[in-house]
């Protein structure tokens, strides 16, 4: 089953991440650049996910995130 997107790309997107205060990381990440990295469990693996402002000559032209298996064992906060 496939879902139907939506026409307008940016109407796709916020249906795509849809999670509100994803919405307010991003437009703030965008806005003033900076980080954002917090912790997830997915299918039993646990991640460190780093989100960052991409910059060219100075401005806010994007942004990158990374995400990096951890061992079980080291201490983190898994979001609800």
């Amino acid at each position: 089953m496939t879902k139907d997107l939506p026409a307008c790309p940016v109407e796709t997107t916020l249906m795509l991440i849809s999670d509100r205060w994803k919405v307010l990381i991003i437009r703030d990440l965008l806005e003033n650049g900076g980080t954002n990295s917090y912790t997830i469990e997915k299918h039993g693996v646990h991640k460190m996910i780093f989100q960052s402002a991409w910059k060219e000559n100075g401005k806010v032209a994007g942004l990158c995130e990374i995400s990096m298996i951890i061992p079980a064992e080291l201490p983190h906060h898994i979001r609800g």
